[in-house]
């Protein structure tokens, strides 16, 4: 129940949040995961606020947090899965919603038997797909860095 308030919360706050960027434009750094399990699959969520579709778990780090620590809890606090990072596969820029984000890619090895559950109020649903068969709400973000990531790209940037 707790949860479900929560998440009901985030998708009232998110339109006002947007609002503030817009006003305020802040510049934001924050991580993002390709969490991979055994089979090759990659962990996608849906969050409770915004439009985005099916992405990546990530978040933005605390104080005094270094990237590769945030997304290795990231994923921990919203999917429950245990992770480590494996390497960087490049930093990215979003200036949509009027925010100013720099989003540092990682991508990561689960290493718990992977049963994703939502952990988090501010995620909906969770699961591993494989990355010739994504949800078709899979944002177009999500796809263009798993296709960077099929075709051994190294370290990339750019518009997220």
């Amino acid at each position: 129940m707790r949860n479900r308030l929560l998440a009901r919360l985030y998708h009232i706050m998110y339109p006002l949040a947007r609002l503030w960027w817009t006003l305020r434009a802040p510049v934001r750094i924050g991580v993002r995961g390709i969490v991979l399990d055994q089979q090759g699959r990659v962990l996608l969520v849906r969050h409770s606020y915004g439009s985005e579709g099916w992405g990546f778990p990530g978040g933005g780090p605390g104080r005094h947090e270094r990237l590769a620590d945030t997304i290795v809890r990231e994923v921990r606090e919203e999917t429950g899965v245990r992770c480590q990072v494996e390497k960087l596969l490049g930093v990215y820029d979003s200036f949509t919603e009027g925010k100013s984000d720099h989003v540092a890619l990682f991508i990561c090895r689960a290493t718990n038997p992977p049963q994703p559950l939502p952990a988090s109020p501010e995620i909906v649903s969770c699961a591993f797909f494989s990355v010739d068969d994504l949800p078709p709400q899979a944002s177009q973000g999500t796809r263009r860095r798993l296709a960077e990531l099929q075709a051994h790209d190294s370290a990339r940037w750019g518009l997220w």
